[in-house]
């Protein structure tokens, strides 16, 4: 009967006995078999005694062969010395023959040493007796583990394409893809099934079934000459893409389908993080990054964002002089606790949510307030902050916010109770209201609206909305009723960006035609969070900024870890004032021996068009670790207001590299194996390299954690910097242990987490206990049934020559 006597771990044993599982597979490249056949194992029914046997064989007909090929035949009895051991290993492989020849049995056992693909096929074994019958014994296959999935990426970010691929040598066998979602875990998917062999009950069944009709993905047939390939594109990556890839092969065989899997990969999902402005309530007069609120008013934030598991948000707020930063009245802070959730594209999230109370006072008046996003090692990954300003005059302010973005709306409102109370007449005798501004780049301001109540209906509303524009213009009429409450100009601008930045302002005229002006108050345009192309230091990357009115200034400011303060890297000013007497419109400032280039576009445009800063680092590293920020400002009047975006985090992000385990002493051993004497001190040393923090944990195969009951040691880690300056470090962890029967072939894993106990990487190998007989011959359970014979003959013969005495 053929059987295999030696594994590796890319295979299954029975754990802890010499069982071997009926299935039998190798793995695309060289797997350690051996091949035995001896009479003792035939069918019992075909026993022979051992005089009756003149010949043993072995051999095996290859999926793509119609026919048996002879591997080896032993004759120990034949006359002609050169006949008696015939071997017919193929051309080109590292295999060993051996024949064993004893009183009662006759052995030939075959050590492929470089079985592959190409060794696929069904073995037998077969014997002559005296009367040249030949006596077979049961047939058994040797199948093929398709290799693990080829995967371009390490995560999947949504949007962005990947794929993944199937490789098998050329035989007659089926291959495929399946995977199960790791957010539903539902059952296994079926991708694609490729059968080569045709169906004689079906001939119109096609060979290559798909089953991607609801993905946005394509199967390409990539093989070569030796190999069977196929490949999944995603064109667009999504967060129901996640999940375990195995690739599988199966043959039929007795009327059934026998199938095996390669190792499965695990595809996992960027998690997306979000960090939302902060929410504020009471809303008066609320802007993005302020608001104005009443003295005694309990003032509520909500602290909003989701990403990953072990984020945290923290509260602080910073004074606007040389206030106590303790002296908040009626501080409540509350912390939800995280919930898991999936945001719009199906990605898993872990949502976290902060409250900060506080009652508003004119000592804290003008303080900010910020919320920040702390990763596992306190770490800021983001920060969102919103000013307070307390007023006893709320109303006063015209405008709803003081900065505006891109695709933006603003609230222009003038009524009566804008004006200081000591200017306020009586209302019926109030000639005109009127909403004015000045933006960038003008001289003097321009009338948007006027509202005259006494004049005749024709001339009463005048609107002077710039032409393009999507405004709305209500004239608030307070008719007989004299009510001055409804009294008002209301001007809603639904499509406000950058080009509305200026100076927005109120104004009226009484009876005696005196005007009167409110406060003058100035709309900034924020630039938009810097996009980037890549969010891990140690990487070449991209940074820009925008800002949609060229005659605002933009900039774009960085600080590193470790910095207290934000450093200029590139700046576009197009004034001449007491910030830029030479007039200069483009600055950038490039550190010395980097290999960075600073674009400027559309610096010399007249018209609406946006302006750019793109910075190019081709040189990057974790020397750019830090925040990066834009910002803009504009002059008005001979004095410069400026406005930040958000910040952008750039994380450093060291790639690991877990190097396959190995053992001491060596044995005989495999990449992934090795086979050591029985009482014998073995020691595994585990060694990689990667970020600050991480841990190894040893494991086998169906057990837990090994470091109590094994020796394990930790060496300390070793830092050194590579070349992207990035702080990496080596690690080593060794397990020793003592090789007994009950630990025989185990699977030792070597695990990697980092901080936030996240697996990273393993490395696994498999240890088999042999006894110094076995490692003399190679079959130890053979040797001993051997020496028990010998010793029951002995005894028999020692018994009836005392009785003969």
């Amino acid at each position: 009967m053929f059987s295999i006597l030696l594994w590796t771990q890319l295979v299954w044993i029975v754990s802890g006995t010499d069982k071997i599982l009926s299935l039998y597979a190798v793995n695309p490249y060289s797997t350690r078999l051996a091949a035995s056949c001896a009479t003792g194992t035939f069918d019992p029914r075909e026993q022979a005694t051992p005089e009756n046997i003149t010949t043993l064989a072995l051999e095996r007909k290859l999926a793509n062969q119609a026919a048996y090929t002879l591997l080896g035949k032993f004759t120990p009895d034949d006359p002609v010395e050169e006949n008696r051991r015939i071997t017919n290993i193929p051309e080109g492989r590292n295999w060993q023959i051996k024949f064993y020849a004893f009183y009662w049995d006759i052995i030939i056992r075959i050590f492929m040493n470089d079985a592959n693909h190409t060794d696929v096929g069904e073995y037998r074994c077969y014997f002559l007796d005296t009367n040249k019958s030949v006596h077979y014994s049961i047939i058994e296959p040797l199948l093929a583990i398709p290799s693990q999935p080829t995967i371009n990426v390490t995560k999947i970010r949504v949007g962005d394409p990947f794929y993944i691929q199937c490789d098998m040598f050329r035989h007659m066998a089926t291959l495929s893809l399946r995977t199960v979602n790791v957010r539903s875990n539902f059952g296994f998917i079926l991708l694609f099934y490729y059968d080569p062999i045709p169906d004689v009950h079906n001939p119109q069944r096609p060979s290559l079934f798909t089953n991607l009709q609801q993905r946005d993905a394509q199967l390409l047939n990539v093989s070569t000459e030796s190999m069977v390939s196929f490949r999944v594109e995603f064109k667009h990556g999504s967060c129901s893409d996640g999940g375990l890839y195995h690739c599988l092969s199966d043959i039929s065989w007795g009327g059934a389908r026998l199938t095996v899997q390669s190792v499965s990969v695990t595809l996992s999902n960027e998690e997306p993080f979000l960090h939302l402005p902060l929410e504020v309530y009471p809303p008066e007069h609320k802007g993005p990054i302020f608001s104005v609120q009443a003295e005694g008013t309990m003032v509520n934030f909500t602290c909003t964002a989701h990403g990953s598991i072990g984020l945290s948000l923290q509260w602080s707020w910073v004074p606007s002089g040389n206030e106590d930063g303790n002296s908040i009245e009626k501080q409540i802070i509350l912390d939800a606790p995280p919930n898991d959730t999936f945001d719009s594209n199906l990605c898993k999230i872990v949502l976290y949510k902060s409250y900060l109370s506080y009652q508003a006072a004119n000592e804290n008046s003008g303080w900010t307030f910020i919320c920040s996003v702390l990763d596992g090692n306190a770490n800021v990954l983001s920060k969102q902050e919103h000013k307070v300003i307390i007023n006893a005059s709320i109303g006063r302010i015209p405008v709803d916010k003081f900065v505006i973005m891109p695709m933006d709306t603003l609230e222009f409102e003038c009524n009566i109770y804008k004006f200081n109370p000591e200017d306020y007449p009586e209302f019926p005798y109030v000639i005109s209201l009127g909403a004015e501004r000045m933006l960038l780049g003008e001289d003097k301001y321009n009338l948007l609206a006027r509202f005259s109540p006494t004049i005749t209906e024709k001339y009463r509303r005048v609107s002077n909305i710039p032409p393009g524009r999507s405004w709305n213009v209500n004239f608030l009429d307070p008719g007989p009723k004299d009510n001055e409450d409804e009294f008002k100009i209301v001007i809603s601008l639904n499509d406000a960006s950058h080009r509305d930045a200026g100076q927005y302002r109120c104004n009226y005229i009484d009876p005696e035609y005196r005007r009167y002006y409110t406060e003058e108050y100035t709309v900034l345009p924020k630039p938009a969070r810097p996009s980037i192309n890549y969010l891990g230091a140690g990487q070449n990357f991209i940074v820009k900024c925008d800002i949609f009115n060229p005659l605002a200034v933009l900039a774009l400011v960085r600080k590193l870890d470790g910095d207290t303060d934000f450093i200029e890297v590139a700046k576009y000013d197009p004034y001449t004032d007491t910030d830029n007497p030479e007039g200069i419109r483009t600055q950038k400032s490039v550190p010395p021996g980097r290999d960075w280039t600073i674009d400027f576009i559309g610096t010399n445009s007249t018209s609406d068009d946006n302006i750019t800063i793109r910075l190019t680092v081709n040189d990057g590293g974790c020397a750019d670790a830090g925040e990066y920020m834009c910002m803009s400002g504009i002059s008005l009047n001979k004095e410069r207001k400026y406005v930040n975006s958000d910040t952008i985090k750039i994380v450093k992000k060291i790639p690991i590299r877990h190097d396959p385990i190995t053992s001491d002493p060596l044995g005989s051993q495999g990449m992934f194996s090795t086979e050591q004497d029985l009482g014998r001190m073995v020691t595994l040393t585990c060694t990689f390299e990667g970020e600050h923090n991480l841990q190894p944990v040893w494991s086998a195969l169906n057990l837990q954690d090994l470091s109590a009951s094994f020796n394990v040691t930790n060496s300390q880690p070793k830092q050194s910097l590579d070349d992207k300056n990035c702080m990496k470090s080596s690690y080593k962890s060794q397990l020793s242990y003592i090789v007994a029967p009950e630990n025989d072939g185990w699977t030792f894993i070597c695990s990697v987490y980092n901080e936030g106990n996240r697996l990273l990487s393993r490395a696994l190998y498999t240890v088999f206990s042999i006894t110094r007989e076995t490692a003399r011959s190679t079959n130890s359970a053979e040797r001993s049934e051997v020496n028990r014979k010998c010793f029951a003959v002995t005894a028999v013969l020692i018994l009836l020559f005392v009785l003969l005495i």
